[in-house]
């Protein structure tokens, strides 16, 4: 099953908008503690995500991309082909 990535995006946007939006009209006690498990969540994955990203960097050397100036831009005669 393929899905496009942009309608995937913005349903998953509103569902989490709707779930978030019930919670909150069950009460705040509810919906805050709910809140604070998400967010302790998101901390752990984006702690994760940064030591990942410094592994790769170690293991792999930091290859930086060079900036968009004329200097760096090469084109062929044909143009993009696709």
């Amino acid at each position: 099953m393929r899905v496009y990535p942009p309608y995937f995006a913005a349903v998953f946007a509103a569902a989490v908008t709707l779930y978030f939006w019930r919670k909150n009209i069950i009460g705040i006690h509810e919906s805050s503690e709910k809140a604070l498990r998400i967010m302790q969540i998101t901390t752990v994955m984006v702690v994760m995500l940064i030591v990942w990203c410094i592994v790769t960097i170690l293991k792999n050397g930091y290859n930086p991309v060079p900036l968009p100036v004329p200097a760096n831009l090469k084109f062929s005669p044909k143009g993009w082909a696709g």
